[in-house]
C-alpha cells in the first residue's frame, strides 16, 4: 500500500510524529545531532522518538533501542544510520506503520562504487515492498517553517510563499541563509539528493499545486524522467512564477554532479531551451537566484518590457542597455515630459538625460 495518493505529499510536509533513526548517544557534537537540536529549537509540536540500539537518554528524552520498543505511531523517520544498514531500516519501519523515511545518509550510487550502486536498488525494492516513500538517500531532507521542521538550527521560523527543491543540501542551506536578511520566507524546502524514490517531478507537481506556495526555485543536477519534468515544468510555469537554476551544465560541472548526487547532467543548450518554451527563469548561480526571488517576491508585476534605467557613467550606461535588450527588454527614448521634470533639479551638463540616464 502507499500512503501518499494522487501526488499528496501533504503527510511529507505535516508529520503527526518524527524518530530519528541512528542518532548518536555518547557525542553532542556528532552532525547526527544537528536534526534534533533543529526539531528542538522550532519546537517540533508532535511526539519525537529516538533510535539507536544502545539506548540511554540525550537531553532527558529516552533513546529507543528498536522502532519495536516506541509505543506510540511513527509518521516520519529521518535516518542517519550506515548505508548497508538502510533497507534493514525500511522493513522495520514497515512493522511500525511508518509512512516514510528521509535518508540523510550517504554511501550510496553517488560514490561510483559497486556496493553502492548495489544498496541504492535494494532500497528501493523495499521501499516498493512496503509502501514507505523515501526522500533521498544522500540529502538534507525537508524545511518547513509551518510545521515546525528543519535541519538547520538557524534558518527562519516564520513562512512564506517560496518553495524550493533542491538536489543539493549545501545549495538548500546556502540559498535559505542567503536570502534570510533579505526578507524571502519558505513555504516548503525538500533537499532530495539520489532521488531515489521521490524526485524532482513529484516535488515540483506538488508545490504547483500547494495553495501556501506563490513562487517555486528548483536546483536540479539531473532528473530521472526527462517527459515527465518537461510536462510538469511547463504547468508549473503557468500557474506560477519557477526559477531554475541547473547544475553540470559544463563538462567538469557535470561530472562533478555525478560524483555529488550520481546525476547524469546535460546538455546546456537542452536546458536553456527547455526553460525558454516552459516559460521559466534560469539563473547561473545562487547569487543570482537570489536576487530573482527578491525581485519576483516584492516588485510588481511589470506592465511591459519598457524599462528606464539609471547609470553612473556613459559607458556602464550603454554596457547595461546592451544587457537589457539582450534580455528581451526594451530601453526607449526617455519622453519629454520626464526630461523636463529631471532638468529642474539638476543640471543638463555632466548628465545624459535619455535612457539610461547617466546621472553623476
Amino acid at each position: 500500500m502507499t500512503y501518499f495518493k494522487d501526488g499528496n505529499l501533504d503527510p511529507l510536509f505535516h508529520p503527526v510524529s518524527i524518530a530519528l533513526a541512528g542518532i548518536t548517544v555518547d557525542n553532542p557534537e556528532h552532525w547526527t545531532r544537528t536534526f534534533l537540536d533543529s526539531l528542538l529549537e522550532f519546537k517540533f509540536e508532535g511526539p519525537l522518538y529516538l533510535v539507536n540500539p544502545k539506548g540511554g537518554e540525550i537531553g532527558g528524552i529516552k533513546v529507543h533501542q528498536s522502532f519495536a520498543d516506541i509505543a506510540g505511531d511513527v509518521d516520519y523517520v529521518i535516518s542517519t544510520v550506515p548505508a548497508g544498514a538502510a533497507p534493514g531500516l525500511i522493513e522495520e519501519c514497515a512493522h511500525k506503520g511508518v509512512k516514510a523515511v528521509h535518508f540523510c545518509t550517504a554511501g550510496f550510487r553517488e560514490t561510483g562504487e559497486e556496493e553502492g550502486a548495489i544498496l541504492e536498488p535494494q532500497l528501493v525494492e523495499a521501499s516498493r515492498r512496503t509502501g514507505i516513500r523515501i526522500i533521498g538517500p544522500n540529502c538534507m531532507g525537508i524545511y518547513c517553517p509551518g510545521s515546525r521542521i528543519s535541519f538547520n538550527v538557524d534558518f527562519p521560523k516564520e513562512s512564506g510563499p517560496v518553495g524550493f527543491i533542491s538536489q543539493s543540501g549545501g545549495n538548500t542551506g546556502s540559498l535559505v541563509q542567503r536570502v534570510k536578511s533579505r526578507g524571502i520566507r519558505f513555504s516548503k524546502v525538500v533537499s532530495y539528493g539520489n532521488a531515489c524514490d521521490l524526485n524532482e517531478c513529484d516535488f515540483l507537481e506538488y508545490l504547483a499545486a500547494d495553495s501556501e506556495t506563490k513562487i517555486i526555485g528548483l536546483y536540479i543536477e539531473g532528473v530521472r524522467d526527462g517527459k515527465r519534468f518537461r510536462q510538469a515544468l511547463r504547468k508549473a510555469a503557468e500557474k506560477k512564477a519557477v526559477i531554475l537554476l541547473k547544475g553540470g551544465l559544463t563538462e567538469g560541472g557535470a561530472g562533478a554532479a555525478a560524483g555529488h548526487t550520481g546525476s547524469l547532467a546535460g546538455n546546456e543548450v537542452i536546458w536553456d531551451s527547455l526553460c525558454r518554451q516552459s516559460g521559466v527563469i534560469q539563473v547561473h548561480s545562487l547569487e543570482e537566484f537570489a536576487d530573482c526571488l527578491v525581485t519576483l517576491r516584492f516588485m510588481p508585476d511589470p506592465g511591459g518590457r519598457r524599462v528606464a534605467l539609471i547609470g553612473a557613467g556613459g559607458g556602464s550606461s550603454v554596457l547595461i542597455a546592451d544587457e537589457f535588450e539582450r534580455c528581451g527588454l526594451r530601453v526607449p527614448p526617455l519622453p519629454g515630459k520626464i526630461r523636463e521634470r529631471i532638468r529642474e533639479f539638476t543640471p543638463v551638463a555632466g548628465n545624459i538625460l535619455r535612457n539610461p540616464i547617466d546621472y553623476s
